[in-house]
């Protein structure tokens, strides 16, 4: 039983110690690593960064639902992989159930999301087309 525990260690101490060398070395004194300036995330690169954690943090908070979601997605995809074997006529199908079932997933996690910057994740051009036509309506309203 104790037989592990020495390579276990030494395997740990190496993991450790390559970052915290680097990391003493302020990321530009080692030797074969490449000069590491930090520089901050600015505009809304926060936001998106916030709510990717968060959407990260909900898959393991919703852990259940997330289990059930990911094998309701990969009997879909079973389910299609079949289909197109089987039907070759039915390729849409094929494509479009996996595809739907995934969607369906991310929306009901995406439910579960505490609010956070962001406004969207994920397909910001429709969001901005959204807004688009909401401005374009309110200035048609406007000009009656």
């Amino acid at each position: 039983m104790r037989l592990w525990r020495g390579p276990l260690a030494a395997l740990v101490a190496v993991r450790l110690a390559i970052p915290l060398a680097a990391l003493a070395a302020s990321g530009s004194d080692l030797p074969g690593i490449p000069r590491y300036d930090y520089a901050p995330l600015n505009g809304d690169a926060n936001d998106y960064y916030a709510a990717g954690r968060e959407l990260i943090s909900t898959l393991l908070r919703e852990a259940p639902l997330t289990a059930a979601l990911a094998l309701c997605v990969a009997i879909a995809a079973w389910w299609g992989l079949r289909l197109r074997r089987g039907r070759p006529d039915l390729a849409w199908a094929a494509l479009a159930a996996p595809a739907l079932a995934l969607g369906l997933a991310l929306a009901a996690e995406i439910r579960f999301m505490h609010v956070s910057g962001a406004g969207t994740i994920g397909w910001p051009a429709t969001a901005s087309t959204m807004s688009a036509r909401k401005v374009v309506m309110a200035g048609a309203a406007a000009a009656r």
